[in-house]
């Protein structure tokens, strides 16, 4: 069940969509089909960088993200079986495109904004500065009415162990000699 502080937190943040310069903005940080042109863009960047590393880093991304919202969706969202505050609440403030899901419980977009941005840092200390993505893009998911602060949270840890399992494993495995060298 919700805390209080839960939902007090994500009421301050979702009064925010009463003003109106921040609504199209949280859209297109929310929104997949950016964040798919976004992670495209930063592949390209890698591979015009003649980063040695560019398809490694990419398909990494690409299995911990595609693992990662498939196993929260089909399986931790309906084991909490946590309402989403525009189900449960009276007075959200929504943005146009609707709720979404039933449950919310943890973010699909918190989890992986944080696989990816983990695993960016794993490959390359310098790119510090990707952690904005994850921050921005929970922080919408709240503003649009569409998860609690706590979904969000829950989100990242999430998205952090997933990301570490995936740039770790493999690693013990070749030092255990279970594993092919990537």
């Amino acid at each position: 069940m919700m805390g209080a502080a839960d939902e007090y937190l994500f009421r301050i943040v979702n009064e925010l969509s009463r003003i109106p310069v921040l609504n199209s903005a949280m859209f297109y940080i929310s929104n997949r089909l950016v964040l798919f042109t976004i992670a495209a863009i930063f592949t390209i960047w890698l591979l015009l960088k003649g980063y040695r590393r560019a398809i490694k880093i990419v398909l990494t991304v690409a299995l911990a993200v595609g693992l990662g919202d498939l196993l929260t969706y089909r399986v931790l969202k309906p084991l909490f079986k946590r309402q989403r505050p525009c189900h449960a609440l009276s007075g959200v403030i929504l943005s146009d495109e609707g709720c979404g899901g039933e449950y919310g419980f943890p973010s699909n977009h918190a989890t992986n904004s944080a696989i990816i941005a983990t695993l960016l840092i794993f490959f390359d200390r310098s790119l510090v500065w990707v952690l904005l993505m994850p921050l921005l893009v929970g922080f919408s998911r709240v503003y649009l009415g569409k998860h609690y602060p706590s979904d969000v949270l829950g989100g990242y840890v999430w998205g952090t162990f997933l990301a570490t399992v995936f740039f770790y494993l493999p690693r013990l495995l070749r030092r255990l000699g279970r594993a092919p060298p990537l």
